[in-house]
């Protein structure tokens, strides 16, 4: 017996000398930017040169260094739904969480959750995301779980805040960019390792008026949206837009759009400053750094409409997806994959990353055999997008379907449905749509009718992803909000469900 003990404590002795003078590789730390609204088209990096100057010099610095992915998608075109997906790994079918307002069903694990499982550091600021419910002062909101950490825009006075006219929002991006710039410095003080950073940016957003910081993309415009004593004279002209089915003036629509651009360019410069922070802390040698959206912006492309919440269309679900390894260690810099993939994937890919294995119930799909040049490495063969539990599209990077069975017409803002009203137009879709995004990537023709095999293959596809039994759940229209937290999703912009499903028209 003696000598098996000691047989066993030579074999300990020799693993642990074999483990201290082998190297191995630490953990690394894990950077998440996310700009809210932002379209992918709009990055330099994407090709926007509308300006004869890039509004994402950053972003596009990154490409260069990093991974570019250029087929990256949403699972829903909306900020609560899109987060949920990206944070747990899965559909917004899945998760539960199908509308802003809304919470993930219970026992819901995110990856920030194992991440600090696993002894990662973890730290969230988000311009628009309150750190705690109204509800329940205090109580933790549902998407800063795992967080040590988290920090919001609002000063700790959501409420307040949100009745602030909403032109001066660009201070919630302000008070974040402080957050995360005062952790970064406290984290290199402590030299706690590794950790897993999320910064989430807001002003990209409506009303489109970024601080006089931002570049003024069209100096020349002195058209009727230009600034003014009442300052925001952009959302009322693209609501009357929308609502009276007439486009904008080309130079005013021009002009809505150099304004978006500032705002990017104003979120792609706070990246910057935050990168600045994390080099100067010495922390870029060992970081991975990820620049994404939650959703895009329709920016007029379809039914005149400028937003977000009532489209399907890829204005809204392409994301920007840049990745760039830590410094030095680039295995393909400059690469551009096609590959089709989804926001849902994310939360594999950092598990990975960290060397974590993800869980089997996650639905998406690590990205990290993309990282290099190996043709092994494909993506997904379908990305899959909702509007709540009426509207699906499938899409396989080169053909996308949408199917609208009930014939819905989404009722969001600017369109309203007061009690005793008619039912407005709203956003407008056919009972199926077929696209060819290779040679119609706006999509404009719909060629369902003209390719009725094509149109059947895509049907039977949604239905077989459907028929998982995990996708049987119905849409909870009778989310509990405290008249508080409507108003704050009221003034964003956004509408949450409600039993009598004002925000569809059939």
């Amino acid at each position: 017996m003696r000598r098996v003990l000691i047989l066993c404590a030579a074999i300990l002795i020799a693993a642990a000398a074999v483990w201290f003078l082998v190297p191995h590789e630490e953990p690394p730390c894990i950077v998440l930017f996310s700009i809210d609204t932002l379209r992918a088209d709009r990055l330099g990096c994407y090709g926007n040169d509308r300006w004869h100057a890039s509004p994402s010099p950053v972003a596009d610095r990154l490409a260069a260094e990093g991974i570019l992915f250029d087929n990256f998608t949403a699972t829903r075109g909306q900020t609560h739904p899109s987060i949920a997906s990206m944070l747990l790994g899965k559909y917004p079918i899945t998760h539960g969480l199908r509308e802003n307002g809304q919470k993930p069903r219970p026992e819901q694990t995110s990856f920030v959750e194992l991440l600090a499982d696993e002894g990662y550091a973890t730290a969230g600021f988000a311009s628009n995301l309150q750190a705690y419910t109204i509800r329940t002062p205090r109580r933790a909101a549902w998407w800063t779980h795992g967080f040590e950490t988290f920090g919001d825009g609002y000063g700790g006075d959501p409420l307040g805040e949100i009745r602030r006219p909403l032109q001066d929002q660009w201070g919630w991006d302000n008070r974040v960019e402080a957050q995360a710039v005062e952790w970064i410095r406290g984290h290199a003080r402590k030299g706690k390792e590794p950790f897993f950073l999320w910064v989430h940016f807001f002003d990209v957003h409506k009303p489109y008026l970024p601080d006089d910081s931002c570049p003024d993309f069209m100096p020349g415009y002195g058209g009727p949206l230009a600034r003014g004593g009442d300052y925001d004279r952009i959302t009322p002209a693209i609501d009357k837009a929308t609502l009276s089915g007439s486009p904008l003036a080309p130079d005013d629509h021009d002009y809505v759009l150099a304004c978006y651009d500032a705002g990017v360019a104003g979120a792609d410069a706070r990246i910057g400053r935050i990168m600045k922070e994390l080099e100067a802390a010495g922390l870029m040698e060992k970081t991975w750094v990820v620049y994404t959206s939650d959703h895009g912006e329709e920016l007029g492309d379809h039914n005149n409409y400028f937003y977000h919440g009532a489209s399907i269309y890829e204005s809204v679900l392409r994301l920007p997806l840049v990745v760039r390894p830590p410094k030095g260690r680039s295995e393909s810099p400059g690469l551009k994959t096609s590959a089709l993939c989804q926001n849902l994937d994310l939360a594999p890919t950092f598990l990975e990353l960290a060397g974590i294995s993800p869980p089997e119930e996650m639905e998406g799909i690590s990205l990290r055999g993309l990282f290099t040049n190996d043709d092994r490495s494909t993506g997904r063969e379908l990305a899959v997008a909702e509007w709540q539990d009426l509207i699906f599209s499938v899409s396989d990077g080169s053909m996308k379907y949408i199917f609208n069975p009930h014939e819905a017409c989404p009722v969001k803002p600017p369109w309203s449905w007061p009690p005793g009203s008619p039912p407005p137009r709203g956003f407008v879709y056919q009972r199926e749509e077929l696209y060819d995004l290779l040679r119609d990537h706006k999509e404009k023709q719909n060629i369902a009718g003209s390719r009725p095999n094509v149109t059947e293959e895509f049907r039977k596809k949604l239905g077989r992803w459907l028929s998982d039994p995990s996708r049987q759940e119905g849409f909870d229209t009778n989310t509990e909000l405290t008249s508080e937290e409507r108003e704050i999703l009221e003034r964003l912009g956004y509408t949450a469900p409600s039993a009598d499903r004002r925000d569809v028209r059939f």
